[in-house]
């Protein structure tokens, strides 16, 4: 009987433990969890901004290649480049979002639909701020051009203009994309 009396009491001790045992132990998993998902989201926010940096730098180097600008220029897609590319009079209205070509003419990004964009790895998709689309066409970038001159004019350099946008809905990672935007001058052919 002693014996049973001696196991009881041992028993019943071990439940204070356990009550602070667990909680600690659950709170432990918690913060782990918690360490896990903020290390995936910087992850996913590297990621995203090597992908800018790099559309970016890849749009500059196309618009950049004279027998790309030229390419591009002359696409007729680019109805807006028409005063460019006949050597004429520009006038307002003429200025505003055109398609990227590659030196032999493939699309490279087509700023002039309002869908048009790029995903976190940087590839192009054509569902930019769809409500549908989730995540999955979060950035675009609105592509421009200026004239150099006062309009009405018949310019012989104008003013390119990047300016990239996250889209609010899907602004996760809290990007800053005003260190990606950019303009600089280019030579009409």
């Amino acid at each position: 009987m002693k014996l049973m009396g001696h196991l009881a009491t041992n028993r019943g001790s071990i439940i204070p433990y356990l009550l602070i045992f667990f909680p600690a132990v659950l709170f432990i998993i918690y913060q782990l969890a918690s360490v896990v998902s903020i290390a995936n989201k910087e992850q996913t926010r590297v990621r995203t901004i090597t992908s800018i940096t790099i559309t970016q730098a890849n749009l500059m180097a196309y618009l950049k290649d004279p027998t790309a600008w030229s390419k591009t220029i002359a696409d007729p897609v680019n109805v807006n480049l028409n005063c460019l590319r006949t050597h004429s009079n520009c006038v307002v209205g003429n200025e505003g979002n055109f398609q990227v070509d590659d030196a032999v003419g493939n699309v490279i990004y087509n700023s002039i639909p309002s869908t048009s964009g790029f995903d976190t790895g940087g590839g192009t998709c054509n569902n930019y701020g769809l409500i549908l689309s989730g995540s999955q066409c979060p950035i675009r970038v609105n592509l421009s051009w200026k004239a150099d001159c006062s309009l009405p004019c018949t310019p012989t350099r104008v003013k390119i203009i990047g300016d990239f946008v996250v889209s609010g809905q899907t602004n996760q990672i809290q990007l800053n994309m005003k260190p990606y935007y950019f303009e600089f001058l280019l030579n009409v052919p």
